[in-house]
């Protein structure tokens, strides 16, 4: 599998000073194929989860950046394949690096196709399409607001135990008056 240069691809052109080549920084590991250096967390995270087989080399130095999906600004730094993004506090089993959305960034957000509803029970598929839509926009809270996490255990062909988690309704977000989830 060869993984695409969507970092490359969508940095094309752009020549501000973070992307010009530098002079090694004491502390970090510079790449001269690229003429950047690698430091701190993003340096962790990079060695850690796959290095230049999966992000590339860096092509940029860190810089602090407006984020295109949520408006905040924050310290990122741009891979051959990838953005690094550092949200402090977020996720720190994975040193609070958050991978940017490169390929919306190029080719822009996809249509969800939408298909006939599969039960012929149009409030269901208003429901699905409501939860696609939450998850689309990355709205976690809202969208443990319609939705309730069971957990059910089913039998095996062999007699073993199968655990998973089934997804229903929260009835706090279904509507009596209407029978719809809105």
């Amino acid at each position: 599998m060869l993984l695409g240069l969507l970092g490359r691809e969508l940095t094309q052109g752009w020549d501000a000073a973070p992307f010009q080549p530098t002079q090694p920084i004491a502390g970090c590991t510079y790449f001269p194929e690229t003429g950047h250096n690698l430091c701190g967390g993003f340096r962790a995270y990079w060695e850690r989860f796959g290095g230049v087989a999966i992000y590339g080399f860096p092509i940029s130095e860190e810089f602090q950046e407006v984020n295109p999906d949520t408006g905040l600004v924050y310290t990122v730094q741009y891979f051959e394949r990838q953005r690094f993004e550092w949200h402090p506090g977020e996720w720190p089993e994975r040193y609070d690096i958050v991978l940017g959305r490169l390929g919306v960034q190029l080719v822009g957000p996809l249509p969800i196709p939408e298909f006939p509803c599969p039960v012929g029970n149009e409030s269901f598929c208003r429901f699905v399409h409501t939860i696609d839509t939450i998850l689309e926009s990355r709205d976690t809270e809202r969208f443990l607001d319609y939705v309730v996490f069971e957990p059910y255990t089913c039998w095996g062909d062999e007699g073993w135990t199968v655990p998973f988690r089934h997804v229903t309704v929260n009835p706090a977000a279904w509507s009596p008056a209407t029978g719809q989830v809105c």
